[in-house]
């Protein structure tokens, strides 16, 4: 999930993060060239909120996804806050899709909050017995 990209005008486009997502794609095949793997990456306009939070669901609940699997998140673009819930002390962090700060079916599209992604690691790390790691990038350049 790397995004140079954004669909909203107002929010700036970066350079660098869809050739890292690539680089890092390109690392693991090169690593790993003997071992199954199951990439399935989202670059720029493919990698939407629904996309994200689809590709998140999926992974939870894969069941070829075994004990001791190595699972990883990749994603470099923005990152941005939310005001929390009504007595929430603080901000919600959020991975910024590629159609943030849009409007879908009379709804605005916000970034997919910290806790969500958690979420999905926690249940996959629990549930499959998975090694997750998810280094996100987040871009400013």
């Amino acid at each position: 999930m790397c995004i140079n990209d954004y669909k909203a005008t107002e929010v700036p486009k970066l350079r660098a993060c869809v050739d890292d997502g690539k680089k890092f794609e390109g690392f693991l095949r090169a690593r790993f060239h003997d071992q199954a793997l199951q990439i399935q990456s989202l670059y720029n306009e493919d990698a939407t909120y629904d996309a994200m939070l689809s590709l998140f669901t999926k992974a939870s609940a894969d069941p070829s996804i075994q004990k001791d699997d190595m699972v990883i998140f990749f994603y470099a673009g923005h990152g941005s806050r939310l005001p929390g819930p009504e007595g929430w002390k603080g901000r919600i962090e959020t991975i910024c899709p590629y159609d943030v700060d849009t409007t879908k079916d009379g709804k605005i599209v916000y970034g997919i909050p910290d806790f969500v992604v958690g979420t999905v690691m926690t249940k996959l790390a629990n549930k499959r017995e998975a090694n997750v790691v998810s280094p996100f990038f987040f871009c400013f350049d």
